[in-house]
């Protein structure tokens, strides 16, 4: 994943959560996803975009709880290549834990 992509993906995140980018049409059927129930196993079956939008949000709401406003684009390449070893390792671990854990360090 290289530095520019990682920040595309960053700044499409900040977008979709402003309050500008909601509109007032009926919510979808899976709409309310719990993140402390998304398991190692979840992440390991996303292709793609999915997996990266996953990747991303995850650092972005732990980033957030840690305070951390800058973002390093290679301290974030290797904590997800370590998260997605550990999740390769326990793919049944939740993976708000596995980030917690991994980004602590």
């Amino acid at each position: 994943m290289n530095k520019y992509l990682i920040l595309s993906m960053l700044s499409l995140v900040f977008v979709a959560f402003s309050p500008l980018s909601h509109t007032a049409s009926a919510p979808e059927q899976n709409s309310i996803i719990d993140i402390s129930a998304t398991t190692c196993r979840d992440l390991l079956r996303a292709e793609g975009e999915e997996e990266q939008e996953i990747m991303i949000y995850f650092h972005g709401y732990v980033s957030g709880i840690q305070g951390q406003t800058l973002v390093n684009i290679n301290t974030f390449m290797e904590a997800s290549s370590k998260i997605t070893d550990r999740c390769i390792d326990k793919p049944d671990s939740q993976l708000l834990k596995v980030f917690q854990s991994i980004r602590a360090k």
